[in-house]
């Protein structure tokens, strides 16, 4: 089996457990407001290690996250989950790795702190941004100052 297979089924594996086990839980709350504050719960494990991954650190037991940190991956994750539409187990969703959901992310935290996320970031991350902005900048043609027809 490919890498990238493996990773895949174990990704399924994970995510059928924890929906097949906050299922189960979902039982012992009976309101709706306990079980929306347990479903935030579960959901804050997999932003911890989101944030984990995007932020920039040198020893993990010692990392800190902010709220800065939690709206920034938040932000994230909205631009990167799609529908996939009706799949055997009900209507599903996905979560797509690229560059421009990250770059979007930038953008979003940016109008709504007023602060770069940047220098919180994970700093192989920005390496890969910046080539992506820099390949970005080299396809567009330099139109600066030349008069161009309408």
């Amino acid at each position: 089996m490919k890498r990238q297979e493996t990773q895949q089924e174990m990704a399924e594996i994970l995510a059928k457990g924890v929906a097949k086990q906050l299922a189960l839980s979902m039982h012992a709350f009976p309101e709706p407001n306990e079980r929306l504050t347990l479903c935030m719960s579960t959901a804050l494990v997999g932003l911890m290690g989101a944030i984990q991954g995007v932020s920039q650190w040198d020893n993990i037991e010692k990392f800190v996250p902010t709220d800065d940190h939690v709206l920034f991956v938040c932000l994230l994750v909205s631009n990167s989950v799609y529908s996939v539409g009706n799949t055997s187990m009900g209507h599903g969703f996905a979560v797509e790795y690229d560059v421009a959901h990250i770059l979007r992310a930038m953008d979003q935290f940016k109008d709504l702190t007023g602060r770069s996320f940047e220098p919180m970031m994970n700093r192989s991350l920005v390496a890969i941004i910046n080539e992506a902005r820099k390949q970005a900048a080299s396809s567009v043609p330099n139109t600066m100052g030349k008069f161009l027809p309408q």
